[in-house]
């Protein structure tokens, strides 16, 4: 079955190759229940205090109490203003309502997902991966660029479907819930099949983010990112660490691509650039670790669809789920077993 606007012959004109894709019905139950998952998951808090609780909670108080001219200096961007604005008016728990827009992130990334899953079992293993390594961090802690990341993901399917319009209306969407999108925007509409470009590319964007980062935050650096705030907060304290153990997972799935290019359909292939992206703007902004991890965590949801690819050819599975497993393991220990990130 195949959703509208994303049908497998406007993939196929597109790419020369097409995913197989479930419609919107095809994974109905399953979204459902992993976006029931997600409210409960925040609403009882299971992995903890998130350290940016406090904060939304603030601004939300505010929001209910003075308006939206009461919160027209904080840094919020205006798109995630307006929509907390009108939950807040029906929601009056904090909780319940980050609570909401965990749960509205997680519809709207599973019916991207959905768009490049051929089945139920790709699916759900897609889905469990996703809670793994991405909720507790953008779902439960980075509510906006979560929101971002939604819109971005959507619109990487509008591309596919040859509706540029509508990935330009979620591309400015995703703009209105957090300003670090214009880094991801402009390459989900260049995405090239050539190994050596895609190489090219990511070289490139290492090279510049190292030479022109101190230009770019002196000018935008609090308003980019929160760099500031996070600063202050402990957030940069630590620094970047070249060999973590997620990044060189995440070098395998890339050395992986670039040895089996040939094996890759065109689909995945387009699918490389951007994970590989978010590590060369990782390691271009080391000196700024808020920076690089915030690069870093944004690009690598993409790997969603090169795994769903990955997941439909039975010669390259086995890499797929043994990524998702190790990964799923560090991440697991991460978020639930180690004391990193929540209280």
């Amino acid at each position: 079955m195949t959703g509208p606007g994303f049908s497998r012959s406007a993939l196929a004109a597109r790419y020369g190759t097409a995913p197989a894709v479930g419609g919107a019905g095809a994974h109905g139950g399953l979204l459902l229940l992993f976006a029931l998952a997600a409210f409960l998951l925040s609403l009882y808090q299971v992995f903890g205090v998130s350290p940016d609780f406090e904060q939304y909670a603030v601004f939300l108080d505010t929001l209910r109490a003075g308006g939206l001219d009461a919160v027209r200096e904080r840094r919020f961007e205006p798109g995630f203003t307006l929509f907390s604005y009108g939950l807040a008016r029906m929601i009056d728990s904090n909780i319940a309502l980050v609570s909401a827009l965990a749960m509205v992130c997680v519809l709207a990334k599973g019916w991207a997902l959905g768009r490049a899953c051929p089945g139920q079992a790709c699916f759900a293993a897609l889905g469990c991966y996703y809670l793994v390594r991405y909720f507790p961090l953008h779902e439960i802690t980075q509510i906006r660029v979560s929101l971002a990341i939604a819109c971005l993901l959507l619109a990487q399917v509008a591309v596919w479907s040859s509706r540029p319009w509508l990935a330009l209306l979620a591309c400015a969407t995703a703009l209105g819930f957090h300003t670090s999108a214009l880094l991801v925007m402009p390459f989900l509409f260049f995405q090239p099949v050539s190994r050596g470009k895609v190489i090219a590319i990511a070289i490139l964007a290492l090279v510049l983010t190292r030479l022109q980062m101190p230009a770019v935050l002196s000018m935008t650096g609090s308003v980019l990112a929160g760099v500031e705030m996070y600063q202050k907060q402990g957030f940069g304290d630590r620094p970047a660490n070249p060999v973590s153990l997620a990044l060189l997972l995440d070098w395998c799935m890339v050395l992986f691509a670039l040895v089996r290019w040939n094996s890759l359909s065109v689909f995945a292939r387009k699918s490389v650039l951007l994970p590989l992206l978010g590590m060369a703007f990782y390691y271009g902004a080391m000196p700024w670790p808020v920076v690089a991890h915030r690069m870093f965590e944004m690009f690598s949801v993409f790997w969603v669809f090169f795994l769903a690819d990955l997941l439909q050819r039975p010669a390259l599975r086995p890499a797929a789920v043994a990524f998702m497993l190790l990964s799923g393991g560090w991440y697991s220990y991460i978020y639930i077993f180690s004391d990193r990130m929540f209280k």
